[in-house]
């Protein structure tokens, strides 16, 4: 995948100039923002996120969590004193909408409930399995800051037998056979298809739609050759998602840090959606710790939808 054009092209010894994926087949939501940051940003959050302590997680990862705790085999969610996401975030959430809009004007507004830092080691053997994010909490699009280091990510299209005709995979099946007739061997097409998008450091990359929902994506360890560092922003799903006019004090250009908040009408939440709404309101006071850091008593609350 050419960040760049858009484009996905034939693997090869030599990268070759945009001019030569014209032919290739676009990747429809993903979407990879170089240089988000600058060199000198990107030294100033590496040290404040390391100013917080890392825990062991899966996959020979250390992480840092900002949000609640999430059962999803069983559909609950656990409010563990979610304190919001931290005050660097608020920043690099604004700067998101900005540089997305550059890019697409219909960009809508993204309400961010969950941050998780991820750091990655070559010497752990840190990596990322194949895998689809869940979809009954988390919304349409995943954003990801990379830093410290460049990577790629691997997106693989699953097999098709016995999905739906009328399945989102089955119309990214279609897609690729309508390609691979056309410009692919037919040794290559029996392939799965895999599309590999490079991360170079300091770029922002977000995943929707098919990539988003239908591609399983990972991050192989041969390709972790120095610490890295990935910032990973989720927003909430239809079902948890308030309406429009519960939203507005906590679009990214308002400071909904202090003030009076609309009280919504209860009767015109569901029980999903109230709590979506605490966790918007939570994430937007940018004045979360990572749960490492909270001490004394922990008040929880569990809610089974």
């Amino acid at each position: 995948y050419c960040g760049k054009c858009g484009h996905v092209f034939i693997d090869s010894p030599t990268l070759s100039p945009c001019k030569d994926h014209i032919n290739g087949p676009t990747f429809p939501g993903v979407t990879v923002l170089l240089e988000f940051i600058s060199e000198a940003e990107e030294e100033a959050l590496i040290h404040e996120i390391d100013s917080s302590p890392w825990v062991p997680s899966q996959s020979g990862r250390y992480k840092q969590d900002y949000g609640v705790k999430v059962n999803f085999k069983k559909k609950r969610v656990v409010l563990s004193a979610f304190t919001g996401l931290p005050n660097y975030s608020r920043k690099l959430v604004r700067r998101l909408h900005q540089r997305m809009r550059e890019t697409d004007p219909s960009f809508t507004e993204f309400y961010p409930v969950e941050l998780c830092n991820l750091e990655y080691l070559p010497q752990r053997g840190a990596a990322i399995v194949p895998h689809v994010d869940d979809s009954w909490l988390w919304g349409e699009r995943i954003v990801l800051l990379n830093l410290a280091s460049e990577t790629n990510m691997l997106f693989t299209l699953p097999m098709k037998s016995g999905l739906p005709a009328d399945s989102l995979a089955a119309d990214e099946w279609n897609r690729y056979k309508a390609f691979s007739n056309e410009f692919l061997s037919e040794e290559v097409a029996q392939l799965l298809p895999r599309v590999t998008v490079h991360l170079p450091r300091r770029c922002l990359f977000v995943m929707s739609g098919p990539p988003r929902h239908v591609w399983l994506h990972e991050i192989n360890r041969k390709d972790i050759k120095a610490r890295r560092i990935s910032l990973t922003l989720r927003e909430l799903s239809d079902e948890y998602l308030p309406h429009s006019e519960h939203l507005k004090p906590y679009a990214a250009d308002n400071d909904a840090s202090g003030g009076d908040f609309a009280q919504p009408d209860p009767d015109s939440l569901t029980p999903q959606q109230c709590v979506g709404l605490s966790l918007i309101r939570l994430a937007s006071t940018y004045n979360g710790v990572c749960v490492g850091m909270q001490t004394g008593q922990t008040y929880f609350t569990k809610l089974k939808i």
